[in-house]
């Protein structure tokens, strides 16, 4: 469990076609795990690592203005926990109240990935 998330399904997607889709060098490869709460049949997030791909940098395509995902965020149960997990991994971030009129009013987490991608996780309840 990674996140109070379980993997549903794990695939590596490769050959030309997937190649020519994605933009991946000639003989690399995507593995897709896909993650949700247990018993939810569609996943909630999405990881994709690069196989083959050892040397090349992909951050420039996580920096704002790029396409694709610079930002994600998910919900999750103990908050507390998490933000202590960070701390202890020596991760910076910073702490906010969502006051919402349409949402549920949640406490937040904000910190970043080693590419810049900007993370938020927000608390239930």
């Amino acid at each position: 469990m990674v996140l109070g998330l379980s993997l549903s399904h794990n695939n590596v997607l490769e050959g030309p076609e997937i190649e020519e889709m994605v933009g991946l060098p000639t003989g690399c490869a995507s593995e897709v795990s896909i993650w949700a709460e247990p018993g939810q049949p569609l996943g909630e997030v999405e990881l994709v690592t690069y196989q083959g791909t050892d040397g090349a940098t992909r951050y420039p395509r996580s920096q704002p203005g790029a396409r694709g995902i610079t930002h994600l965020n998910w919900w999750r149960d103990d908050l507390e926990a998490f933000a202590a997990h960070l701390r202890a991994q020596g991760v910076p971030h910073e702490s906010s109240k969502v006051e919402s009129s349409l949402f549920q009013s949640s406490f937040s987490l904000i910190f970043h990935s080693p590419a810049g991608l900007r993370l938020e996780v927000h608390g239930r309840g």
